[in-house]
């Protein structure tokens, strides 16, 4: 393997992917392949020694390292499946997915990166090839999409297990972040690494974006945003439907994210948790005939935020709407295998007829929906503008009365003053025509 060369950090700088797996030809093709027995055992880290004589009082303390799944068959493989821009499930089930992924990262740590965009792209190819001599994509899946997903969940779980080696020796050691280069956390094969990344974070660059990023964290005061822990929210909704069968809907994956249990009953963890839920209720009221769950708690939420991640759900197990564009996209794009001439018209057409005939009913049937709710605006502003003068009318009447009992007459009769207020209208009318005349 040909050595990158090193890229020099100074903490200050973020650093954006080179070259993503999915532009790489070579990533392609390798799900299903023989294994290969040379290559295929990773170092799981660094075993840390003890003298006999502590054998026998060391007890062991929580569940220790996680274990990477052990290279297999391809008809031993399981399948992975993509569930959102950074989740994926496998059939059968394994729940080494994600810890395997992780310790493959950290296990082909090129150098001293603190971001996983820094490694090179031949670093990750090889992360990938050995990931797929445990697993397979599936049948279906789009190689494509499966090789983002694959980098989100590796760049996510590195940035992780760094926070959490930082966090440690923080602890451990204080802010002097010379004494953490002795600390190197088991998963490091390298201590050089350690040491370079430990120099990286003593960098003053390097603490004056952390002091902002904090600072840009911290600016709206300590919310806690929810208490599903690093769970997504997908493994949550498998954990409830296991429990409580297939009934469980998005509501109730929320509420067991987002509230918790009181004297007072259920109580959601911060202010907007509460008007998000409000708000989708109310148009599921309305709109639920029409709209989907999901749509409809999209429209609750105000949208995605830029990074495509809606409030209360995330971005892990939802395909965000840019991807679902970019998605939409290729899917029209024209098949290679086409004829020149049959390319060209299919390039013309983004839509087929059905599609097109369905987006028109629903764009007329969102026009109507909203004239019909304008109507019954109007007509309830209208009633309430009625009860209004009715009420007036009655104060009114409730005064006169009261003024004549005061002064001791009596109302003319409704008749008379009637008739002698449109005969004074007609002179009225008659002399306005002679001063024109």
């Amino acid at each position: 393997m040909r050595q990158q060369p090193a890229v020099e950090d100074d903490g200050g700088r973020r650093f954006r992917m080179r070259r993503p797996l999915c532009a790489c030809p070579e990533a392609f093709g390798l799900s299903g392949r023989e294994l290969d027995e040379a290559g295929a055992k990773v170092p799981s880290g660094k075993k840390r020694g003890r003298p006999k004589k502590e054998k026998k009082d060391a007890k062991p303390r929580g569940r220790g390292l996680a274990k990477i799944r052990d290279p297999a068959k391809p008809e031993d493989r399981p399948e992975v499946f993509v569930v959102g821009d950074g989740e994926f499930t496998s059939s059968p089930k394994c729940t080494k997915l994600v810890s395997t992924i992780r310790l493959l990262t950290t296990a082909e740590m090129p150098g001293p990166c603190r971001t996983y965009n820094m490694f090179p792209s031949s670093a990750r190819l090889v992360i990938l090839r050995r990931f797929l001599e445990r697993y397979s994509w599936g049948a279906e899946e789009d190689e494509a999409r499966c090789l983002d997903v694959f980098e989100n969940i590796a760049a996510e779980t590195y940035t992780r297990m760094l926070n959490k080696a930082r966090s440690a020796c923080k602890i451990k050691y204080g802010p002097v972040k010379e004494l953490w280069k002795e600390s190197c956390p088991p998963w490091c094969k390298e201590l050089s690494h350690w040491k370079g990344l430990c120099d990286i974070w003593n960098h003053p660059k390097w603490d004056q974006l952390s002091c902002t990023n904090r600072d840009n964290k911290i600016k709206k005061g300590r919310v806690v945003h929810h208490v599903g822990g690093s769970r997504s929210t997908y493994k949550h909704k498998e954990a409830m439907t296991a429990e409580k069968g297939p009934s469980v809907g998005l509501v109730d994956v929320f509420d067991r994210l987002h509230t918790r249990s009181t004297d007072e009953g259920k109580v959601y963890v911060n202010a907007r948790a509460k008007d998000v839920e409000e708000r989708y209720q109310q148009a599921k009221k309305f709109l639920g005939r029409d709209y989907s769950d999901e749509a409809l708690w999209v429209l609750a939420a105000d949208g995605e935020d830029r990074r495509g991640r809606v409030f209360g759900f995330g971005n892990k197990a939802r395909t965000s709407k840019a991807n679902r564009e970019l998605q939409a996209m290729e899917a029209s794009g024209t098949d290679p295998t086409k004829s020149t001439a049959t390319s060209a018209e299919d390039a013309k057409k983004t839509f087929t007829d059905s599609e097109v005939a369905r987006l028109v009913t629903e764009k007329i049937s969102a026009e109507r929906r909203a004239f019909a709710q304008e109507i019954a605006a109007q007509e309830e502003r209208h009633r309430a503008e009625m009860a209004d003068v009715r009420k007036q009318n009655k104060w009114s009447n409730i005064c006169i009365d009261a003024l004549f009992k005061a002064t001791g007459t009596r109302p003319p009769p409704i008749d008379e003053e009637l008739t002698r207020q449109d005969g004074g209208g007609d002179n009225g009318g008659g002399g306005d025509a002679s001063d024109v005349g």
